[in-house]
């Protein structure tokens, strides 16, 4: 995709493709062919692909094939070994602070 978008879903997502903006959602996963460009914010965030910008979770798991530019707020982070990870990673003291902003979603 070409122009940054943002995406807001109260369900589950899943990336195997090229992404250029925003993604809000309860459950994030990045496949292995997946790549984002921008923030993620979603209460479970698995990336197998690649994340350029901030990840925002309550639990965030970077697989051994994952590729991460960017800071990390988590609640819980797992880095498997192979994992590429070049940034910072905080836990914030107000757990709310990771959840994702899913108030704009409408159901369709």
């Amino acid at each position: 995709m070409g122009d940054q978008i943002k995406i807001i879903s109260r369900g589950s997502l899943q990336i195997d493709a090229q992404i250029h903006g925003d993604l809000h959602c309860v459950e994030l996963i990045v496949g292995e062919q997946g790549r984002v460009k921008g923030t993620v914010a979603a209460e479970s965030v698995i990336v197998r692909g690649q994340i350029d910008g901030a990840i925002r979770g309550q639990r965030v798991v970077l697989e051994s094939s994952a590729r991460v530019n960017g800071d990390v707020y988590h609640g819980v982070l797992s880095i498997e070994q192979g994992a590429t990870f070049d940034g910072t990673s905080r836990r914030p003291k107000n757990p709310q602070e990771l959840m994702p902003d899913l108030g704009t979603a409408e159901p369709r």
